[in-house]
C-alpha cells in the first residue's frame, strides 16, 4: 500500500517560524517512515541561523503527530561532563507522575538507570557501554508505544558519551521507530568533531544545510517584529545588513525599535547593523536595570551551570533583587521563560554578551561562579571549569578545589581534564609541602600521559619536598617514570637518591626502589658497577627464615636467572614476590619490580604464571590510563605468549603497545618491531620482517643492551632463512658479543649460539657449530629450564655428528615435553619425525610428525606446518590438508571478528562487544582476508558460510601450551 507523504501545507503553520516549513515538513515525513525504519535528520546552518527554533518547533510538530519527543542541548562549558545531554533527554520522561511507568521505564534503562535517578554518577562512566545499552534498551521502549523523536540542539558542544550514544542508536535505526534530529553550527568543530562527523555520515542520515533569509523572509520577520509598513529599501538594507541570518534580523530589528526607529528609516537601520551582534544586545540591555545587566553577564558566565541562586550570587544581587532581574530580562526576550533555570533565548545571545565582558570582568564573574559552586555539594568540578577561565586568585580555597577536582577526573580516567586542573592549581602558587606534593601529582599524571614533562615536574617536586619520606617517594615515581620513558641513567640517579632518603624508612618503598635501581642499571656497564656497591648485600639469596620484601626478592630471582642459576630456585622467588598481589594487582601501577619478577618466570619457563601476573599488571595500568606502564606491559606479554607459541595473541599485545612504545624500559625484552618480525619469519613473510628489521625507525645500536641483541639475532635468522648464512652468523655472534659484555650468559634469556651453531653448520664450520652448540648445551643444563635445554639438544643433535642425531632430538624433544614452548616443541617433533623416517622407522615418524603438524596449526605458524605436511607425506600417511588459507584456516577468534564485521559492525563496536582492544580487532581482520584471499569488508560476506557469529563467552581460543595451567598463588 502507497503511503501518504506529508507536504509542507499540511504541516501546521509555528508562528514567529519564517521559511523553514520545508524543515517541518522533512521531520513529518521521517516520523512517518519510522513505521518501516528510523531515521536521523541534521539541520546545519551558521550561528543564528534559526537551528534552535526549528528544533524547538519539530519537537512541537512530532507531539503532534502522537510522537515521544525527548530533547537535550550542548553547551561549550559543560562539554567535558560525560551523559550529560543523555540526561536532559531522558530525565524529563522518567518524571512520570505514574509510578508504575516510571518503575518499568528505570527497569528497561538496566545499567543505566542510576545515571537517571543521579547515583553512582562515576561508577556509571567506568561502566559506559554497558550504559549505552541500557539507554538503548530505554529507547526501544518508548518507542513499543509511539514513534520517538531525539531532538539535540548544538551537536558540536555535545559531551562525547552523548555522542557515541547518538552514534550507537544511529547504527540501529532499521529496527527502531527512532527519528533523531539534531542541529550543528557550521564553522564550529567543537572538542569531538570526529563522532559528530560520524553520526552525519551514517547510511540513514540526511543532511539539510539551511539558507538565509532572502527579502521576502526579512519582510515577513519585521512584520512580525512590529514593522509592518516596512518599505522595500528598509527591508534591503535589513537583508544586506544581516546577511538574511534571523537572529541578527530579529535583534537588528528589536534594536532598531528600540531606537524608535520606523518602518521607513533605512539609513539609520544600516548604521545600527554595522556593529556586531554584541552591540545589538548590549543596546537592548543598556535599557535595563543595572541589576538586569548584571544577571545577565552572570548568567552568562555560568552558562549551563545557572540557576537564579547562583547568577545572583555571581551578580552580587540579593535573592529577591535576582528574581527581578530575572523578569526584566525575561519580558526583553533576552532570556528564555522558564523560571527553574536561567537560559538564554539564543546562544548566540550568550556567547555574545559574554564576549562583550571587559577580560577583567569576565575573569572575576568566574572567580565568583567558582566560590559560588565550590561551597555546595557535588559541585567542585564545576567550580574548578570556571577556574580554568581565570588567572591567579590568590586564595586557599581555589587550590583546594581544582586539585581535588584534579584527582576526581583522574580516578575517573579523564586524564586530560585532571591535568588541565592541576595545572591550574599550580598557577595558584602554593607554597611548602602543598607545592610540593601538587607538583609530584601532576608530574605523575602527565608522565602517565607519556609527557616528558612529568619527569621534569616531578624532579623539581623532590627538590621542594620539605621532608625525607617525602621526598624518597616523589624520587620513587620519578625514577619509575623515567625507567618506563628508556632513560636509564636519569632512572638510576633518581633511584640512587631515593634510597639515600629512605634509610631505614619505608621498607616496602625501599624494597621496590632497590628493584627499579636493579633495573634501570643492569644493562649499563658503567651504571652497573655504581648500582652493585648498593645492592651487593640485598641480592645474596635469602634463607626461608629471613623474610623478604615481594621488590628484594623479584631483583633476586631477576639477577639469579641472568646469572642461570637453577630455574626452579628462580621461579620459586619470583612467584613468592607476586603472591598475595603485592607488585601485580589491579590495584598498584606496575613497576619495575613487577617486569623483574615477570622476566625471572619468563626465562625460567614459567609462562603462564608470567602471563597472569602481566596481563593483571596491564589491565592496571589501563584502568589508571597510565600509558607508559600500559605499553611496557604490554610488549611484555607479547614476548612471553609469542614463547608459548600463539602468534596472533603475540602480534595482537605488540600492536596494542605501539603507540606509547618510544623506546620504553631497557629490561631484557624484544622491541615491537622484533617480536612482529619473529612473527612474520615463523609465518612465512620474510619481506614483511626485512621491512620491520631494515627500517631505520627500527634499529638499535650496540647502547641499546638487550634490545641490541634481539634485534641482531632475528636480523640473523632472517638471514639464515634466505640462505645468507655468512651474514647470519655474523649478526648472532655480534649478539652474543653484546649479552657477555652485559653479563647475561643464560640461554633462557636469548638462545643465540644455537641458532648460530646452525648458521655456522650451514656454512660448512663444523667445529664452530658444534662448540657453540655444546657450550649452549652445558649451560641450559645447569640453568635446568626445559625450554631453554629443549631448543640447545635440538640444535646440538642437528650440528653434531648424523649417528648420533636421532638420540639428540628424542632427548630435545623429552625436555620440551615439560615446556609450556608449543612452538619449539612442535619444531622438535617434527625433526625428529623427519630423522625417524630417514632411519626407517615410518611408524614412530607418523607419530611424532602428527603431533608436530597440530601444534604447528593450532600455533599458526604456517612454514612450519607446511613442513610437517610434507614429511608426513614422505612418511607414507595420507594426512588431511589442514588448509593455511579459506574459512577452515580462521582460529575461532578470526572467524567470530570476521562475522561481525561481516554483518557491517565497525572495528570499534566489534572491540567493545568482544572486550579486546580495536588494534587486536584490526590484527584478527587483517588475518582472515589474507587467510581467505579477500580485500574488503563487502567481500566477507558469504564467505564464511551461514553461521551466525559466536558470543564473546562462548568462544574458547585454542592454548598453544600443552602443559599444566599455573596460577599464582595467592
Amino acid at each position: 500500500m502507497a503511503r501518504t507523504l506529508p507536504k509542507p501545507d499540511a504541516i501546521p503553520r509555528p508562528a514567529h517560524l519564517v521559511a523553514r516549513e520545508g524543515g517541518l515538513a522533512l521531520v513529518a515525513e521521517a516520523l512517518d517512515d519510522a513505521r518501516i525504519h528510523g531515521s536521523l535528520l541534521l539541520f546545519d546552518g551558521a550561528a543564528g541561523i534559526g537551528k534552535s527554533r526549528l528544533l524547538a518547533e519539530v519537537g512541537r510538530v512530532a507531539q503532534g503527530l502522537g510522537a515521544c519527543t525527548l530533547r537535550g542541548r550542548g553547551g561549550e562549558l559543560e562539554v567535558g561532563f560525560p551523559f550529560g545531554v543523555a540526561r536532559q533527554l531522558f530525565e524529563p520522561r522518567l518524571a512520570d507522575p505514574d509510578a508504575l511507568r516510571r518503575a518499568e521505564l528505570l527497569a528497561s534503562a538496566g545499567a543505566a538507570a542510576p545515571l537517571l535517578t543521579g547515583t553512582q554518577a562515576d561508577d556509571l562512566v567506568a561502566a559506559g557501554d554497558a550504559v549505552l545499552h541500557g539507554l538503548t534498551r530505554l529507547v526501544r521502549r518508548l518507542s513499543d508505544d509511539q514513534a520517538v523523536l531525539l531532538a539535540v540542539d548544538d551537536l558540536q558542544w555535545v559531551d562525547r558519551r552523548s555522542l557515541e550514544l547518538l552514534v550507537y542508536l544511529s547504527q540501529r535505526l532499521e529496527d527502531l521507530r527512532l527519528v533523531i534530529t539534531c542541529t550543528r553550527t557550521s564553522g564550529e568543530s567543537g572538542p569531538n568533531a570526529d563522532l559528530a562527523d560520524r553520526l552525519e555520515s551514517g547510511p540513514l542520515a540526511r543532511v539539510e544545510v539551511l539558507a538565509p533569509l532572502d527579502e521576502d523572509g526579512v519582510e515577513e520577520m519585521a512584520a512580525i517584529e512590529g514593522f509592518a509598513n516596512a518599505t522595500p529599501e528598509f527591508v534591503e538594507a535589513v537583508t544586506g545588513s544581516t546577511g538574511g541570518v534571523p537572529f541578527l534580523v530579529k535583534g537588528l530589528l528589536a534594536s532598531a525599535r528600540g531606537a524608535g526607529l520606523g518602518g521607513d528609516e533605512a539609513a539609520r537601520v544600516g548604521a545600527l547593523a554595522s556593529e556586531p551582534v554584541w552591540r545589538a544586545i548590549t543596546l537592548r540591555l543598556e535599557r535595563l536595570p543595572e541589576g538586569a545587566r548584571a544577571l545577565a553577564h552572570a548568567t552568562a558566565v555560568l552558562g549551563r551551570d545557572a540557576t537564579a541562586a547562583r547568577a545572583a550570587a555571581v551578580a552580587g544581587l540579593d535573592h529577591f533583587t535576582g528574581l527581578e532581574a530575572a523578569d526584566r530580562l525575561r519580558r526583553a526576550e533576552i532570556l528564555g521563560s522558564s523560571h527553574s533555570t536561567l537560559r538564554f533565548r539564543h546562544a548566540i545571545v550568550k556567547e555574545s554578551i559574554y564576549a562583550g565582558l571587559a577580560p577583567r570582568d569576565r575573569a572575576q564573574a568566574h572567580v565568583s561562579a567558582g566560590r559560588a559552586m565550590s561551597d555546595e555539594v557535588g559541585g567542585g568540578e564545576a567550580a574548578a571549569e570556571h577556574l580554568l577561565q581565570t588567572q591567579r586568585v590568590g586564595e586557599p580555597w581555589a587550590i583546594g578545589v581544582l586539585r581535588d577536582a584534579g584527582r576526581s577526573a583522574l580516578a575517573a580516567g579523564r586524564r586530560e581534564r585532571g591535568i588541565a586542573y592541576l595545572r591550574r592549581a599550580l598557577d595558584e602558587e602554593p607554597a611548602g609541602q602543598e607545592r610540593a606534593a601538587l607538583l609530584a601529582e601532576l608530574g605523575e599524571a602527565e608522565a602517565a600521559a607519556g609527557d616528558p614533562a612529568g619527569a621534569a615536574r616531578l624532579a623539581l617536586a623532590a627538590e621542594s619536598s620539605q621532608s625525607d619520606s617525602a621526598r624518597a617517594q616523589t624520587l620513587e615515581r620519578l625514577g619509575g617514570a623515567l625507567w618506563l620513558l628508556g632513560q636509564a641513567s636519569a632512572a638510576t640517579e633518581a633511584f640512587e637518591r631515593g634510597l639515600v632518603q629512605e634509610e631505614d624508612g619505608d621498607r616496602p618503598r625501599t624494597a621496590r626502589m632497590q628493584a627499579g635501581l636493579l633495573m634501570a642499571s643492569r644493562f649499563s656497564p658503567e651504571l652497573r658497577e655504581r648500582a652493585m656497591e648498593r645492592l651487593g648485600p640485598v641480592l645474596r639469596e635469602p634463607g626461608f627464615s629471613r623474610p623478604r620484601e615481594p621488590g628484594v626478592l623479584a631483583c633476586i630471582a631477576f639477577e639469579r636467572a641472568l646469572a642461570g642459576r637453577r630455574s626452579a630456585r628462580v621461579s620459586e622467588l619470583a612467584e613468592r614476590a607476586l603472591e598475595g598481589g603485592a607488585l601485580a594487582d589491579a590495584d598498584a601501577l606496575p613497576g619495575p619490580e613487577c617486569f623483574a619478577a615477570c622476566c625471572a618466570l619468563v626465562w625460567a619457563d614459567s609462562l603462564s604464571t608470567a602471563e597472569i601476573a602481566l596481563t593483571m599488571a596491564l589491565e592496571s595500568a589501563r584502568s589508571r590510563g597510565h600509558a607508559g606502564a600500559a605499553a611496557a606491559a604490554s610488549r611484555f606479554r607479547a614476548w612471553t605468549v609469542l614463547q608459548r607459541g600463539r602468534l596472533s595473541h603475540a602480534a595482537a599485545d605488540a600492536l596494542d603497545s605501539t603507540n606509547a612504545d618510544s623506546g620504553g624500559p631497557s629490561a631484557a625484552v624484544p622491541s615491537v618491531a622484533t617480536i612482529l618480525a619473529e612473527i612474520d619469519m615463523e609465518q612465512g613473510r620474510l619481506e614483511e620482517a626485512s621491512l620491520l628489521l631494515e627500517d631505520p625507525a627500527n634499529r638499535t645500536s650496540w647502547e641499546d643492551g638487550p634490545r641490541h641483541a634481539f634485534h641482531m639475532a632475528a636480523r640473523g635468522r632472517l638471514h639464515f632463512l634466505r640462505g645468507e648464512h655468512d651474514m647470519a652468523l655474523e649478526d648472532l655472534l655480534d649478539c652474543g658479543r653484546r649479552l657477555e659484555s652485559l653479563g647475561v650468559h643464560n640461554p633462557s634469556v636469548l638462545p643465540w649460539r644455537s641458532r648460530a651453531a646452525m648458521a655456522a653448520a650451514a656454512g660448512h664450520d663444523s667445529a664452530r657449530a658444534t662448540s657453540l652448540a655444546a657450550e649452549e648445551v652445558s649451560l641450559a643444563r645447569t640453568f635446568g629450564a626445559p625450554r631453554a635445554l629443549g631448543i640447545a639438544l635440538r640444535a646440538a643433535a642437528l650440528v653434531g655428528p648424523a649417528e648420533d642425531r636421532l638420540a639428540g632430538l628424542r632427548e630435545a624433544a623429552e625436555a620440551l615435553e615439560r615446556s609450556p614452548g608449543a612452538l619449539d616443541r612442535a619444531r622438535v617433533l617434527i625433526d625428529l619425525g623427519g630423522e625417524l623416517r630417514r632411519g626407517g622407522h615410518r611408524r614412530e615418524a607418523r607419530e611424532r610428525l602428527r603431533v608436530g603438524l597440530d601444534l604447528a596449526h593450532r600455533c599458526e605458524a604456517s612454514v612450519l606446518a607446511t613442513r610437517a605436511h610434507e614429511e608426513l607425506v614422505a612418511a607414507g600417511a595420507r594426512p588431511r590438508r589442514e588448509r593455511l588459507s579459506g574459512s577452515e584456516a580462521l582460529t575461532p577468534r578470526e572467524r567470530q571478528v570476521a562475522q561481525l564485521a561481516a554483518r557491517g559492525v565497525r572495528n570499534r563496536e566489534i572491540a567493545q562487544r568482544l572486550f579486546i582492544t580495536q588494534k587486536t580487532v584490526e590484527w584478527h581482520l587483517g588475518n582472515a582476508f589474507r587467510k581467505l584471499e579477500l580485500h574488503s569488508r563487502d567481500s566477507l560476506i558469504g564467505a564464511l558460510g551461514d553461521d551466525p557469529p559466536p558470543e564473546a563467552a562462548d568462544v574458547a581460543q585454542p592454548d598453544a601450551d600443552a602443559g599444566p595451567a599455573t596460577t599464582l598463588r595467592s
